[in-house]
């Protein structure tokens, strides 16, 4: 009966327990042997160096045990069901991929420790041993050794690191993304499809001793390559982000480069140059207490001249103001003095001001000739006009009545001070 396409279940052949246990133990001590040959005082001394020796040899074993499966995956057109399972090399292969991680984990914690970290070492090893368990207990271990072409970035790391002068960090990036960026996403979603989802050793085994219909396969497979790739393009955008560094370095030594080779070119001078003493060594703290207390006085130097400068000016505008009032105060003074000093003789004067009825009297303005018109015909007497106004002024008795003083009262002058 045909399980799968082009195959009986009668042909397939699993290997035993003991001759996959067999297998396990032999290329566990394949490997350790393997590196204490490379990491001899021969070979690689580099710690990082020594630490890819095992991973390089797995992921060199696991890229080649893939290509078979890989070649059927090509020739059925992307087709996940025509992959033949190849137990013995399926088996085998698994087999030998955990026991690569048992072993770097021993060997690195002894000679490498510093570059074992916990997620990319203890946690990745730790896990990938329980999947390839699984996938081997479910009759799965074709789906892992296709999924192990994933491992030829890896190959191409490793031998970068160890032979450094072909190092490529182009086709690194380039296969790391052809194989655990789109190769995984298109086999993961591909075995999530009901018609590619892989039957357990279970379902097997019940479909060929009934006749009912075939059961669906499980997600299993799918969910495990869903549940990796976040890490793969965790490791891919620290690629990319170690192509922008580079970059970023590359850019500045062209730049030195660059301004280096516009310097001028100084002539070499035949005087030898004075040997220059070094400085005698201040200690660390007596500069930071020499540093301290300058930057205290430059701060309050700086405030305090500021604060005098705007004192200052205000001094000189107060005083400028004082000054001014000073001033008035003695003009005032002055005027007043003058005024008591003049009014005894001006007495006489308004002693004989004639009184303001006699102003009366005189004609009217409008009745005077013109200045301009009649400027021929304006001609008067002026002693009698003299005597006529004088004679109209108020005697002094007068004047004191009009003012409200008596006859023996002092006249008073117009700033208030009093006539003696």
């Amino acid at each position: 009966m045909s399980l799968l396409p082009g195959y009986d279940s009668d042909s397939v052949i699993i290997p035993s327990q003991e001759s996959q246990w067999s297998v396990f133990v032999l290329s566990f001590v394949g490997l350790v042997s393997t590196y204490h040959v490379f990491a001899g005082p021969s070979g690689f001394t580099a710690t990082k160096q020594v630490a890819w020796i095992l991973t390089t040899i797995s992921s060199f074993i696991m890229t080649v045990g893939s290509l078979p499966f890989v070649w059927d995956y090509v020739y059925g057109q992307g087709d996940v069901k025509s992959v033949r399972p190849f137990p013995e090399l399926a088996v085998s292969t698994s087999r030998f991929f955990q026991a690569y991680l048992l072993a770097d984990l021993c060997v690195g914690s002894i000679y490498y420790r510093s570059q074992i970290t916990f997620l990319t070492g203890w946690f990745h090893h730790i896990v990938y041993l329980g999947i390839v368990e699984y996938a081997i207990r479910q009759g799965w271990a074709h789906v892992f050794a296709l999924a192990a072409f994933m491992e030829f970035p890896t190959l191409i790391l490793g031998t970068a690191t160890l032979f450094p002068r072909i190092r490529s960090n182009i086709f690194f990036a380039v296969s790391f993304f052809l194989t655990r960026i789109l190769f995984h996403i298109i086999i993961g979603v591909a075995y999530y499809l009901p018609k590619n989802r892989p039957l357990t050793r279970a379902a097997l085994s019940a479909l060929s001793s009934s006749t009912t219909a075939a059961p669906i396969g499980s997600v299993a497979p799918a969910v495990l390559l869903t549940f990796v790739f976040p890490m793969h393009a965790g490791w891919f955008l620290g690629c990319l982000k170690g192509f922008k560094k580079r970059a970023k370095l590359r850019r500045e030594a062209e730049i030195k480069a660059r301004g280096a080779k516009n310097e001028p070119k100084t002539t070499k001078s035949s005087v030898p140059p004075a040997k220059l003493s070094p400085p005698d060594a201040v200690p660390h703290a007596s500069l930071r207490r020499r540093l301290h207390a300058h930057y205290i006085y430059d701060h309050y130097a700086h405030y305090y001249s500021t604060r005098y400068a705007h004192y200052s000016s205000r001094y000189a505008h107060y005083r400028s103001r004082l000054r001014g009032f000073a001033l008035r105060s003695a003009s005032s003074a002055s005027v007043k003095e003058s005024l008591q000093q003049r009014l005894p003789s001006l007495r006489p004067t308004l002693q004989r001001l004639p009184s303001l009825e006699t102003f009366s009297s005189l004609p009217a303005l409008s009745s005077l000739p013109s200045p301009i018109y009649e400027m021929s015909a304006f001609a008067f007497d002026v002693p009698p006009i003299a005597k006529k106004v004088t004679a109209a002024f108020p005697t002094r008795e007068k004047l004191y009545g009009t003012l409200g003083l008596g006859k023996s009262g002092p006249p008073v002058a117009a700033c208030g001070v009093q006539v003696h």
